[in-house]
């Protein structure tokens, strides 16, 4: 399964989004891989520096270009869960990630959920 975090705008909470759904689907029997796609690598140093479960157990892929997204998507194993933190203001990267998505996530804009 391939769940993308998804939005061209930086800043959306793509990355905390990305590492929260590593850090649920860890304990599943299933194994986790976490593609950052960001040039920044936030979500790799992240998980690179938690300590303890259950990110310990996530692996972390780094994929800044679309020929190292292309190659870390094409080795998630359809029995594990394949987690993209997308690159902001990168559409045609985005858009790659996205035609092989399972599923995707919309994190809210900061500041959580508008209420009317």
């Amino acid at each position: 399964m391939i769940v993308v975090v998804a939005a061209l705008k930086g800043g959306v909470g793509k990355t905390t989004t990305s590492v929260y759904l590593a850090a649920v689907a860890s304990p599943s029997r299933r194994a986790v891989t976490l593609i950052d796609a960001d040039a920044q690598a936030s979500a790799a140093e992240w998980i690179e520096q938690a300590d303890g479960e259950p990110l310990e157990a996530v692996t972390v892929v780094e994929a800044p270009t679309g020929r190292l997204l292309t190659r870390a998507l094409e080795r998630i194993d359809p029995d594990e869960v394949g987690i993209v933190d997308s690159p902001p203001g990168n559409e045609r990267m985005l858009e790659h990630a996205l035609s092989v998505a399972d599923r995707i996530v919309l994190p809210p804009r900061v500041g959580g959920v508008q209420t009317a």
